[in-house]
Formats: C-alpha cells, sequence, structure tokens
C-alpha cells in the first residue's frame, strides 16, 4: 500500500452477487432485491491508514474488470489525497488557533501577575509587564518605558559586578536570588528574583521575576527582638511536644495495672513492673523538662560519658511499645563494642525518638496516600563507632514519603513543619538538631 497512490488491485474487493459462493450469501438476496449485480470496494489511504472505503456497485454481474478496477483505484488515490490534504489543513488551522490562544492565554498571566517580568536579551531589556512598570516606578505610559534600558542600570551599585557575572555565565538551574535593585526614580528596593531562559522574537533570551520585598525584610528585621520574647511560648510549645510521649507510656502502663487489677489477675511482680515503669517515665519527664531548658539556652546539669549505643537501644525499646497494631516494623545494628560519647544520654535518646516519630508519620502519610492499609512501614537504626577517627553514626531511615524539596534547607527551623495543623508544633527537629550541635555533633536530613 503506498500514500495517495494508486490502490493496488489486491486491495479492492469485487463481489459478484450473482455468484455461488457462499461467502457472498449473507448480503447477496438484499442486494438482488435492489437491482445491484456487483460491486467494488476500495479502501481510501489517508497517511497510512485505511480511513473509509468508497463502495461502488453496478446493476449487471461482474461489471468492475481489469481496466476499470486500475481506473477505479486511480479515483480512490485521488480522494485520499483530497481527504489527507483537508485534514491537513484542519491540523494547521487548529494549530495555529490553539497557538493564539496559547498566547493570549500566557500573556494574560503574565500582565495580571502581581510580580514583575522582565526579559532581557544579552542585558538589554525586551519586554516588561504591567507590575515591572510599577515597581519600577515608570511614570510616562506613552513611553517605552523599561524596554531598551540596560539591566545593570536597574541594579544597585553594590550589586552590579555580581549581577553582571550572572548575566555572562550560563543557568544551571532556577534558583532564587536576593538583590538590591534601583527604581527610576533613584529610590532602592530589596527584591528576590527567579531568572530562567526562553527563546523570544528568535533569540535566547532571559526572563527574570522580581518579587519586592522590602516591607517583608523590615518586618523581619522588627521581629528579630520580639522572637526573644517568644521563648517562654516556645518552651510550652515544645513540653507539649516532647512529653506527649512518656505521657501516653504511662497512661497505658497505668490503664492496662488497673484493668487486670480489677479483673484480680494483677500479679504483685506484674504491678511493680507497671509501677517502676510509670516511676521512670516520670522521672523522664523531670529530665525532657530539662531538655527544653537546654534548648532554650539555658544549660542545667553536667554532661557525662555514656555509651551511645545504649542510649539508641533504649530510645528504640520505648518507642517500640507504641507500634503494636500500626504495621510498623524497626530493625536495628549496634555496634559490638561500647561507643562513648560526652554528654546527657536523655538528650541523645530524645533525638532518636524525634527522628522515629518522624520517620514514623511519614510511614503513615504514604499509607494514607496510596489507600493501601495494609501497606507496611519499615523503620531502620543502624549506629556505628568508628575509634580511629572518634566519631559515631546514628542513622534513622524510613520507606515513607520522603522529605519535600522545599523543605530540606528548613526542615531543623524552628516552629516550621510540613504536617498538618494538630499533628506537630515544628519543635522537634530543631530540639535535635539543637542537642547535637551542643554534643559536638552533626545532624542532617536527605532522601536516598
Amino acid at each position: 500500500r503506498q500514500r495517495h497512490l494508486t490502490i493496488p488491485c489486491e486491495m479492492c474487493i469485487r463481489d459478484s452477487f450473482t455468484a455461488t459462493e457462499s461467502t457472498y450469501a449473507p448480503w447477496r438476496e438484499a442486494a438482488l432485491r435492489h437491482g445491484f449485480g456487483s460491486s467494488i470496494a476500495l479502501p481510501l489511504v489517508v497517511f497510512d491508514q485505511v480511513s473509509c472505503v468508497l463502495n461502488i456497485y453496478a446493476t449487471e454481474p461482474d461489471a468492475f474488470d481489469a481496466d476499470e478496477v486500475r481506473l477505479l483505484g486511480d479515483l480512490a488515490s485521488n480522494v485520499s489525497y483530497g481527504l489527507g490534504a483537508l485534514r491537513t489543513e484542519l491540523r494547521r488551522r487548529r494549530a495555529e488557533r490553539e497557538l493564539k490562544e496559547s498566547e493570549e492565554r500566557y500573556r494574560a498571566l503574565v500582565e495580571l501577575s502581581p510580580d514583575a517580568i522582565l526579559a532581557h536579551t544579552n542585558g538589554v531589556v525586551v519586554f516588561a509587564n504591567a507590575a515591572a512598570l510599577r515597581v519600577f516606578r515608570v511614570t510616562d505610559p506613552d513611553t517605552d518605558g523599561l524596554i531598551g534600558r540596560a539591566v545593570l542600570d536597574l541594579v544597585h551599585p553594590d550589586h552590579r559586578a555580581a549581577a553582571a557575572q550572572r548575566i555572562r555565565s550560563p543557568i544551571s538551574s532556577t534558583q532564587l536570588i536576593d538583590e538590591r535593585l534601583l527604581r527610576l526614580d533613584g529610590g532602592e528596593f530589596y527584591a528576590e528574583l527567579v531568572v530562567t531562559e526562553l527563546t523570544l522574537y528568535g533569540a535566547k533570551t532571559r526572563l527574570v521575576v522580581i518579587r519586592d520585598v522590602t516591607e517583608r525584610r523590615q518586618v523581619r528585621d522588627q521581629l528579630v527582638q520580639a522572637a526573644k520574647l517568644a521563648t517562654l511560648g516556645e518552651m510550652a510549645a515544645g513540653m507539649a511536644h516532647e512529653l506527649s510521649q512518656p505521657l501516653n507510656v504511662i497512661r497505658m502502663a497505668s490503664e492496662g495495672a488497673l484493668m487486670l487489677i480489677q479483673r484480680g489477675r494483677a500479679s504483685e511482680d506484674y504491678k511493680s513492673k507497671q509501677f517502676v515503669m510509670i516511676a521512670d517515665q516520670t522521672r523522664r519527664m523531670a529530665e525532657i523538662i530539662d531538655h527544653i531548658r537546654i534548648f532554650s539556652r539555658k544549660d542545667t546539669g553536667e554532661v557525662e560519658i555514656f555509651d551511645a549505643a545504649t542510649a539508641v537501644r533504649m530510645a528504640v525499646e520505648l518507642f517500640e511499645r507504641q507500634l503494636h497494631g500500626d504495621l510498623l516494623t524497626i530493625s536495628t545494628t549496634y555496634p559490638h563494642s561500647p561507643s562513648p560519647a560526652l554528654g546527657r544520654p536523655v538528650q541523645l535518646e530524645q533525638v532518636v525518638m524525634n527522628l522515629l516519630a518522624n520517620a514514623a508519620d511519614a510511614v503513615r502519610e504514604k499509607r494514607r496516600n496510596s489507600g493501601d492499609d495494609s501497606f507496611r512501614g519499615k523503620l531502620e537504626v543502624v549506629t556505628t563507632c568508628s575509634e580511629d577517627l572518634g566519631l559515631i553514626w546514628i542513622a534513622v531511615s524510613d520507606n515513607g514519603t520522603g522529605i519535600p524539596s522545599h523543605a530540606l534547607e528548613r526542615i531543623f527551623e524552628p516552629f516550621f513543619t510540613t504536617k498538618e495543623i494538630g499533628r506537630g508544633t515544628g519543635l522537634g527537629l530543631s530540639v535535635s538538631f539543637g542537642i547535637i550541635a551542643a554534643m559536638s555533633g552533626r545532624l542532617d536530613a536527605c532522601n536516598n
């Protein structure tokens, strides 16, 4: 089969309705009733595919000889070509219409954007939206405003060298840039810039999105002093976050003991163990409160040399008690020899507890997002010690959702959280970061 050319005879189907072949039986009677003696079916091939079939009927049997088949094949080829040309034209018109609509849509988005948007080629402005005219204080709307101006003329002198270097250098990735810019009336302002590259008017052009953050910077500077007054509130929120785990252990231990006592099934040994557990958790709560004081830079208590692996093991054991029926399992690896560390063991335990709690939340979120209630979460805690380097590595990993890329740089900031309201204060990881830093260590987060 060839595109838009004569259809070979073997593609044509010629039927003689007066023939006796059984293959024509289903439609022979209807054809004879309408006076048809024979027919020919010519496939119309458009873009290498059979688009439809041209059927021609004759009153006499065997009306289509080889010459007529050839001529009709040429006719079908011409019709196919015409259909292909029509479809090509329709596609062209549709593409032009969609392109025009796309251009209008994106122009409207650019013009209605509250952020200033500039485009420059080789450092000369070739486009500016309405917000850019407002931000840079273009007062005469009858002029071209920013068009034709050098981009560096809009940059504060202190930042021009760095800006010129960026213009000369290729763009490796879209990044946020802080810069001081100048308005046309001589005023200056602080801005956040995002730069990307595109083709405009056939030339390589850089698109710059500019957001005026002058007021935001002023407010941030004013909040620096006010943030000191929030320390007390930060401590209270941290206590609520940190004390919830030992309180749960105390509640479960006491409720379990009461239930067995009421049923007369609590042995003296069992009751003794439960009360010891409650006493331990009470002491732990007192230490957590002290831990919050350390976070608020009031260093109370003395540091000591302790076995880091033991502290990690105790934290894992305590956390595992909360995982009954939660389809979460924890695998652990500990060094064979002691891992001495200088600090407070309860603080390291709390760091591991915070990391495990965040890992468990990530697993539960993945289970909710996937809709698979049978999804089994896997947490892993690996503790290794290098005596030669004098370092201890503690790695907590999970098979959950991972950390959003935009959150990696801010994950240890106080009050920053990616969890929904009511499920996190944003203090757990910042507290952990401070603890490890106070132990001359480092806490990092990454996605594997």
